[in-house]
């Protein structure tokens, strides 16, 4: 490893020479820059190189080339050398001494050579890493770096044969860096027969159609009135230097070519996939010179290819909703011109899914699609919109279409100014409920809708409530919207109160036979009540106020201690964990509120002594007594304040048994989130910032190595800390 090590820092001795007398680093910080880089061969040169190894090297040089090209362009370095006379007795001898090196020479490309370099053994050593194949490729791309895209592309394309990104990157890179239309057609093609289920391929295929046809007709409305065109001119000094940059000694490829090259494929292993090739006459160069076309060219400009590309889709992948809409909306980001082309898609849609209420609403709501609500032809394509779902729902009696019925009209209800619009849609809306209600087909989700359109009015409100739990007793957020409603009114009294409380916890999350166990969702909507009911009877009354008998301590405590009881955490076969904790935290806050940090811990004492707690309680907990110890109130603390403000404030020291309690809760959090590396670092923190314990933080170093998923990431903030 060593000899390995030694071979490639005596290679740099040309660059860092150069460096030098250039004046772009001095001695000093060339030193710096060997001893550096040698840290980073060994550690890519190890027996077990890690990803993370080659990442930091990277960066380093990344971050090293951005510095010289500041400092070339502050020296002047960027001028071009005089040319010299072509005399074969000139000698480096003629040189001035203190004349600065203009022009182009090694370190110009020498940095970003080595970068390529480092990508190319990291991609060798883990080439199943996509992740580092797309940050390899964005850095070549933005470098412009031509001459070894296209044999990456290829090469990554061997390697992840299944992976649709590596088809999608090529083709982009092809189309739009190389404009070669054909090599990126046959790169989507030949990704879609190896993944002929991948939807992310056909429309990134339809939308490359789409970009092409739109380049086609942009630049025929360019030719047809300016004689010639612009011509890209590129600077010989950076071609030269991008060819330096990736020139690859074992390489006998032309390096003109820089296109993304396959294998042949082999007719024997890769099934042939549908025709996708397009039709004659669709090369750029056609399409773009002659002004009169003939009938199958202008075909090609009317969406020909494209709509194959559609109709393949669907044969292929033909139950699927969600992929035919996402062909639609990238016909329609490509404006007036593909609304004939869109009809097919509709048509296919209305005759594979008449019954699916999104399908109906995709069809629908096609007339209102391009429309501002304040245009002039909104109204009357609204109401082309409403006939048409008026006639699905007579129709298709299903209580999901008139659903999505009242959701569009509310959607639009909330987006129009127009008074006169407004109350249009008011009415129909109002219709439609009535409708809906009439012929048994509101849902839960319906009714709750239908009260919030009532929201002015809480007498009615509460009517709809009444009548949607008529149908559905035991939906959570009927029960949960009809106990807010009470909780606002002025009128509610205590009995009321507890009285819908009552009927709402006697049917709500139990199942309908006694026998059976209830579920996880049962459990959730469960709990939604429970929270409501005791998020309001935890509130403290202000000054002033006399504490009514339901905010009575005892009758808090009661509820609290049910909610959390055996019977209503289920049996160990649900996990409830999420759900408890967010009761626990109202609780405990609770108890802060009216106790003080005393009240809490007893609180905490009888809810660990009967079932062990997650480490979001502790966390909970040591911001109690960080609160009471620095004598603040809030719920945004997070472990480690009052190390932080021993830290920065220099504050009185703390008694034993207050050191004892903060440890107490920091030693639980991390038992019980051990992979966590803040847990750690706060207890760090503390330990070193508060009881300055230099033997108790060298154990918890140690522990925290054992236990923490990223060791690195912990050694590297624990550095920090120390630094601090």
């Amino acid at each position: 490893m060593a000899e390995q090590v030694r071979f490639h820092l005596e290679k740099m001795v040309p660059e860092l020479e150069d460096l030098e007398a250039r004046g772009v680093f001095s001695g000093p910080e060339i030193k710096e820059i060997v001893k550096r880089r040698t840290t980073l061969e060994y550690s890519i040169h190890r027996r077990i190189s890690r990803r993370v190894d080659y990442l930091k090297y990277i960066e380093y040089e990344m971050n090293l080339e951005r510095l010289r090209k500041k400092r070339k362009l502050r020296l002047g370095l960027d001028m071009k050398q005089p040319a010299k006379n072509d005399k074969k007795d000139q000698t480096e001898s003629d040189e001035v001494p203190g004349q600065k090196h203009l022009g182009f020479t090694l370190s110009d490309y020498s940095i970003n050579q080595r970068i390529n370099q480092l990508y190319q053994k990291a991609l060798k050593r883990f080439p199943g890493d996509v992740d580092l194949w797309i940050q390899y490729f964005s850095w070549a791309k933005g470098l412009g770096a031509s001459n070894v895209l296209g044999r990456s592309f290829a090469r990554a394309i061997q390697l992840h044969p299944l992976n649709p990104t590596m088809y999608i990157l090529a083709a982009q890179y092809e189309f739009q860096d190389n404009s070669n239309i054909t090599s990126a057609r046959v790169l989507m093609q030949r990704g879609i027969r190896l993944n002929k289920e991948s939807t992310v391929l056909w429309h990134e295929y339809f939308k490359l159609e789409l970009l092409w046809i739109e380049k086609i007709k942009q630049r025929r409305r360019i030719l047809f009135g300016i004689q010639s065109a612009e011509e890209n001119v590129t600077d010989a000094l950076e071609e030269k230097k991008r060819k330096l940059e990736f020139a690859d000694e074992n390489d006998n490829e032309d390096e003109g070519d820089t296109g993304v090259h396959l294998e042949e494929e082999n007719s024997e292993t890769v099934e042939a996939g549908p025709d996708l090739v397009p039709v004659d006459g669709s090369d750029d160069s056609t399409l773009s010179i002659q002004k009169s076309l003939s009938s199958t060219q202008k075909g090609v400009l009317d969406m020909a290819i494209p709509k194959a590309v559609y109709r393949n889709a669907i044969q292929t992948i033909p139950k699927d909703l969600d992929f035919r809409i996402g062909f639609l909306k990238l016909y329609q980001k490509f404006g007036m011109d593909t609304l004939g082309a869109q009809t097919e898609i509709f048509d296919s849609i209305k005759a594979d899914f008449p019954r699916n209420p999104i399908a109906v609403g995709v069809i629908a709501e096609r007339h209102i699609t391009d429309l501002d609500v304040s245009d002039v032809a909104y109204p009357s394509a609204l109401k082309r919109v409403v006939d048409e779902y008026e006639e699905a729902v007579k129709e298709h009696q299903d209580p999901e279409m008139w659903a999505k019925y009242t959701s569009f009209l509310t959607e639009t209800l909330s987006k129009v100014t127009e008074s006169n619009l407004q109350r249009f849609l008011f009415v129909i809306l109002q219709k439609a409920y009535n409708a809906a209600d009439a012929k048994k087909q509101s849902s839960a989700q319906l009714y709750l809708s239908w009260s919030e359109l009532n929201n002015h009015n809480s007498e009615a409100k509460m009517s709809l409530l009444d009548k949607g739990l008529a149908s559905f007793p035991r939906s959570s957020v009927l029960w949960c919207a009809k106990l807010r409603l009470v909780l606002a009114l002025d009128s509610t009294t205590p009995e009321l109160l507890e009285k819908t409380v009552g009927r709402a916890l006697a049917l709500v999350g139990k199942p309908v036979d006694e026998l059976s166990i209830p579920t996880r969702e049962e459990k959730a909507d469960r709990f939604a009540v429970w929270k409501l009911y005791l998020e309001y009877l935890s509130t403290v009354p202000q000054s002033g106020e006399t504490a009514s008998p339901r905010r009575s301590l005892d009758l808090v405590e009661k509820r609290f201690c049910e909610c959390l009881s055996v019977q209503e955490l289920g049996s160990a076969t649900i996990d409830t964990a999420d759900l408890e904790a967010e009761i626990i935290v109202i609780y405990l806050d609770w108890s802060y509120k009216i106790g003080g940090i005393e009240r809490v811990r007893k609180s905490a004492e009888r809810l660990m002594s009967f079932k062990q707690r997650s480490a979001t309680f502790f966390r909970k907990c040591l911001n109690f007594e960080e609160q009471a110890i620095l004598g603040e109130s809030g719920d945004n603390y997070t472990g480690g304040v009052v190390a932080v403000a021993k830290k920065r404030l220099g504050s009185a020291p703390l008694d034993s048994s207050q050191v004892a309690k903060l440890r107490k809760w920091h030693e639980l959090i991390c038992f019980a989130d051990p992979a966590r590396i803040d847990s750690w670092i706060a207890f760090l923190s503390f330990e070193m910032h508060v009881t300055k314990d230099i033997k108790r933080v060298t154990e918890l170093v140690w522990r925290a190595k054992k236990e923490v998923a990223d060791v690195d990431e912990f050694t590297l903030r624990y550095e920090s800390l120390r630094n601090e």
